[in-house]
């Protein structure tokens, strides 16, 4: 009973540090986006409290590919507009793609996003499926 006092202490001191977040470890994992061949992404999505997920692709098809439409996300998102002002994207070409999700409440964000687009060329249509996990910002 002589060192009960020194481990109810210690305990003290570990709930205390758990819940000031110093073993918070999600604030140092690093941001990953991730959108394979053909329409890879060039850099993090950006990401803001308001729901916006902004993303710079490239296509990397050697035919234009036209943008179609949101398909699916984990959050309820749907596809905005691009920088190009037009749906055909050249081979080559990068583009900017914005959905627009419901607001985040968390200063991390994990969701698969996916778009369908038409290969000129080929006339058919295929589902680009990517994965954006970064920090919101306010």
């Amino acid at each position: 009973m002589t060192y009960s006092w020194a481990i109810i202490a210690i305990l003290v001191l570990v709930a205390v540090l758990i819940f000031s977040g110093v073993f918070d470890f999600s604030k140092k994992i690093p941001d990953k986006t991730f959108f394979p061949m053909p329409i890879p992404n060039l850099q993090d999505a950006l990401v803001y409290s308001n729901g916006t997920i902004v993303l710079e692709l490239t296509n990397g098809i050697p035919n234009n590919i036209d943008i179609l439409a949101a398909v699916n996300a984990t959050q309820d998102c749907v596809l905005q507009n691009f920088s190009t002002n037009t749906t055909t994207i050249g081979p080559s070409k990068n583009f900017v793609v914005k959905f627009n999700c419901a607001p985040f409440s968390k200063d991390r964000v994990k969701t698969d996003l996916s778009f369908r687009y038409n290969d000129s060329y080929t006339g058919f249509t295929h589902v680009q499926v990517g994965t954006v996990a970064v920090a919101v910002i306010s």
